[in-house]
């Protein structure tokens, strides 16, 4: 759903780690911020990181001392009573102003611009409706214009700290085309998908075989010539519907992964969360929680657990 009394306050989007955010203003509850930041492929802000904290200060930085806030994706658990981000993490990093928070039961965190005697810019507040400002968004996926083969647009994504997109599930296909669709128009666009191994066999760049799909009526066809499959333009009559194709150039879908400092799979927040070290790429994912493989990966679960 998006709320037509809603704008976007600020288009300028400050990439860091391979994350974007952006300003949304209206008059949002929590909840309606969050299926409103969904609705655009996004999320709720998580700014697990001085990073990221100084990347959305960036965003503000025009409204400092202005009294505004803006909702991030963080809420109070049912589950401990404490707060945690939207995706399960605990807040190991936080930046509250002091004597903060102070009603974890009925408030949510905001990112402030300052202006009050006790809060000053870029700290958290809790807060609630109708007093924020709007939210910080948090991109899934990003267009990358330019004139790429599909193996350029594949390094390109991967210099850039994430991947040619890869939507192997019905739940990213929706959160893509949500965010293709918030953007009205777009250009043929890559995505990491291929049969260049054995034709006919697709396969995403981290090896996942194709499930859930998103293929144009006929397609694909011209098998075992082309290889490589991308977004129809917003001109096509069957909208963000896959195509394959031979690899010439065009711009390509970017998915923006979280920061994953060691490479082992799971992302710095959950590791931080779950007391391994983020910065140790042998101590990973034997969690007392069970074993979590957030990120796809090539060796068996047995493996990864350090248990074969």
């Amino acid at each position: 759903m998006r709320f037509l009394h809603t704008i976007i306050l600020s288009i300028v989007c400050t990439a860091l780690n391979a994350q974007t955010f952006t300003i949304v203003s209206g008059s949002f509850t929590w909840q309606e911020a969050k299926a409103d930041a969904e609705s655009r492929g996004g999320q709720l802000a998580v700014i697990d990181s001085q990073a990221k904290q100084s990347a959305a200060e960036a965003l503000i930085e025009d409204q400092r001392n202005s009294g505004n806030e803006y909702f991030i994706g963080a809420s109070p658990s049912l589950i401990d009573s404490q707060y945690r981000w939207i995706n399960g993490a605990l807040l190991d990093f936080e930046n509250w102003a002091v004597g903060e928070p102070s009603d974890l039961a009925n408030h949510y965190p905001t990112l402030t611009t300052g202006g009050w005697s006790s809060i000053n810019f870029g700290e958290w507040n809790d807060s609630t409706s109708p007093w924020v400002d709007g939210y910080v968004l948090e991109q899934r996926f990003q267009i990358i214009e330019g004139s790429f083969t599909w193996a350029e647009a594949k390094a390109d994504a991967e210099s850039r700290g994430g991947r040619l997109a890869v939507l192997d599930t019905q739940e990213k296909i929706d959160a893509a085309n949500s965010y293709l669709a918030y953007l009205t128009t777009w250009q043929n666009l890559w995505i990491g998908l291929t049969d260049e191994v054995e034709a006919e066999d697709w396969l995403w760049i981290d090896g996942t075989p194709i499930s859930a799909n998103n293929w144009a009526p006929g397609e694909p066809n011209s098998l075992g010539s082309e290889r490589y499959v991308h977004i129809h333009p917003s001109s096509h009559p069957t909208g963000p519907t896959w195509n394959n194709g031979k690899g010439s150039h065009q711009g390509y879908l970017l998915e923006l992964l979280p920061s994953d400092t060691d490479g082992d799979g799971v992302p710095d927040s959950l590791e931080i969360t779950e007391g391994t070290d983020p910065n140790d790429e042998n101590d990973f994912n034997e969690f007392s929680s069970g074993i979590v493989a957030w990120f796809p990966f090539t060796d068996s679960v047995e493996n990864m657990a350090g248990t074969s």
